[in-house]
């Protein structure tokens, strides 16, 4: 069978629609060659930035309840990068300029809250 572009298109848009009547959301994932090593950022269907994994990290990608969709097009991740890109290049960006909305339990959203409200400078995370 031969799919064409239109074809696929209205398909991928019919599973996205089951997706949402079933309450399951999409979520969409790029990469990120930084100088610490690659990172995988995932993003919602809303534009939000909801997770950034160092690779082989020991709990990469587990906060996200779906199965990733590559997309390298989002605003969210060009913004995403050019803010990592500012920060490796060793300006000291705030978080508040990205959409931030992390997947996680009680706790994990806390040490979030907290770490926002904190300019990261280049010292380990103990100095905090």
């Amino acid at each position: 069978m031969i799919v064409s572009k239109a074809n696929l298109y209205v398909m991928l848009l019919f599973i996205k629609k089951v997706y949402r009547i079933g309450g399951i959301n999409m979520y969409y994932c790029t990469n990120y060659n930084s100088p610490v090593g690659m990172l995988t950022l995932a993003a919602d269907e809303g534009n939000n930035l909801v997770g950034l994994w160092m690779e082989g990290q020991k709990y990469f990608k587990d906060t996200i309840p779906t199965k990733l969709v590559q997309n390298n097009e989002l605003e969210i991740f060009k913004m995403a990068k050019n803010w990592l890109d500012e920060y490796f290049n060793g300006s000291n960006p705030s978080a508040s300029t990205l959409p931030l909305k992390p997947i996680g339990g009680s706790f994990r959203q806390e040490v979030w809250k907290i770490l926002t409200k904190y300019r990261m400078e280049r010292q380990s995370i103990t100095k905090i």
